[in-house]
């Protein structure tokens, strides 16, 4: 065949190598010092060349518009391929499983297909060196001198004209020791990372959770004991995360557990359960993909504002929740970003790189999951008070007159997050104040259903934890009525 072809001994005319995008361009020095003859390689390469270290997923389920969509990038018009390909998102979203599919389906249009972990700083030269050896045209000791010798050969296509780099669980962005600038025409650059400001470098493409018919179908290849109404439950209590369902369908089909079983310790073991085995094709269990990110961060008040987060509901936060009015209600390892309004952002910027969150317009997101398996990894001595200071928060983020349609909008934002926080039960007055707020701003609005089960459920359980007699118990009924 065609493509099982021997590479003829090549030659880059005086020696010098370049990693420029100008066959004819000297050699730059962002990326190598010195200049250097280019050994022949060390023997005849056969291709295509084959550096995938993943196993192709068995139970891979959808994605099909993300691959089209992925393939049509990278091969369209001139105008689009030049740029390289960054997939971004949540982790556990799956985009090194996008990316490993992608891969295998395209194995065939490749002369060499070579894949690059960056967890690490000097990953990538070390990944890049190792094609250099693949390709016989390494230099010996020389791992930064190799990754570019290589990179000069992509550029120029020498030896493979048709290429596939996957950079895998890339950090800040950057130019990849020039692999950035080696892609178009057949040769393709695929990034993965939790960092959305590859945007900036690259064209980004954010992998989202799957929809509920993909979810319910990776399931049910899981476990088939699972009925289908069984599996859209489950999708539905793990938001639809890929890493979790894979994690979740396996543990089902290995156990006799029931299903309503699994979903109760969801709900309240939820890093326990998650922590049960290790999902085919990923290194680690579901809760540690989290986790282990919180621990290496060596700053207290991201830890701090992540595990804060936590305790609010998966819905849209606010960013205004947090400002100068809200000085008093923050721990005190963030009582300064109530001040310094920069610093907070800054902080934001931080966790966003993890991809423990998302930027939305207006406030941040955080998955349910992430969010109960870091309610759990908070110590215990400390859950109280950030249920309460997102209380505190919420109340202070109250515009002050449900009737007033023009703050109908801030009290929409407020209302998933009281719920989920289990505000009724505060026994701050300003707390309780919102909660029948919240009520009347329904009422006003014309969701009678939903405000009349919403003042119902606040009656009853004031008058358990407050008493017949209290007066924010008599305002619930006087609200009910």
């Amino acid at each position: 065949m065609a493509w099982r072809r021997r590479a003829e001994p090549f030659s880059m005319g005086d020696g010098a190598v370049s990693v420029g995008g100008d066959a004819n361009a000297p050699i730059s020095a962002t990326y190598v010092r010195t200049q250097y003859v280019l050994p022949p390689p060390s023997a005849p390469v056969e291709l295509p060349v084959w550096g995938v270290p993943w196993p192709r997923n068995p139970n891979f389920t959808g994605r099909e518009g993300e691959l089209a969509g992925l393939r049509e990038r990278l091969t369209g018009s001139a105008a689009v391929t030049v740029l390289p390909q960054a997939l971004h998102g949540l982790g556990g979203v799956g985009k090194t499983q996008l990316a490993v599919e992608y891969a295998y389906r395209h194995r065939g249009d490749y002369d060499v297909v070579w894949w690059v972990n960056a967890e690490q700083p000097g990953d990538v030269v070390a990944g890049l060196a190792g094609l250099a050896e693949e390709l016989g045209v390494a230099v010996v000791g020389e791992a930064a001198e190799s990754a570019a010798v290589v990179v000069g050969l992509l550029v120029r296509r020498q030896v493979v004209a048709r290429w596939l780099v996957v950079v895998d669980n890339a950090g800040v962005p950057s130019e990849l020791d020039g692999l950035l600038a080696a892609a178009g025409g057949d040769g393709h650059v695929l990034v993965t990372s939790r960092d959305a400001r590859w945007a900036g470098v690259a064209q980004a493409v954010e992998v989202d959770v799957l929809p509920r018919a993909d979810s319910v179908m990776l399931l049910t290849r899981r476990a088939a004991r699972l009925t289908g109404g069984e599996a859209d439950r489950i999708a539905d209590l793990l938001g639809d995360l890929p890493l979790a369902l894979e994690q979740a369908g396996a543990w089902l089909g290995q156990t006799l557990m029931r299903v309503e079983i699994y979903c109760e310790l969801v709900a309240q073991r939820t890093r326990e359960i998650l922590a049960e085995g290790t999902p085919v094709g990923y290194p680690v269990p579901v809760a540690a993909t989290w986790t282990v990110a919180v621990d290496r961060l060596e700053d207290p008040a991201a830890v701090g504002l992540l595990r804060l987060w936590a305790f609010f509901g998966p819905e849209p936060i606010p960013d205004d929740l947090i400002g100068l009015e809200r000085r008093g209600l923050l721990p005190p390892s963030l009582d300064v970003l109530a001040v310094d309004l920069l610093a907070f952002h800054r902080l934001v910027q931080k966790i966003n790189v993890l991809g423990l969150v998302r930027v939305v317009a207006g406030g941040v997101v955080m998955h349910r999951l992430v969010q109960a398996v870091l309610r759990d990894h908070t110590p215990a001595g400390q859950r109280d008070g950030l249920r309460r200071t997102v209380h505190g928060l919420l109340a202070a983020g109250d515009p002050g007159d449900p009737a007033d349609p023009r703050l109908w909008p801030r009290y929409a934002a407020l209302r998933p997050h009281a719920l989920a926080t289990g505000m009724v039960e505060s026994d701050g007055e300003e707390c309780r104040r919102l909660v029948w707020r919240l009520a009347w701003y329904l009422n006003a609005r014309g969701d009678y259903p939903t405000s009349l089960a919403l003042a119902q459920s606040t009656y009853q359980r004031w008058s358990v934890i407050l008493g017949e007699d209290h007066p924010d118990t008599l305002t619930a009924a006087a609200n009910l009525a």
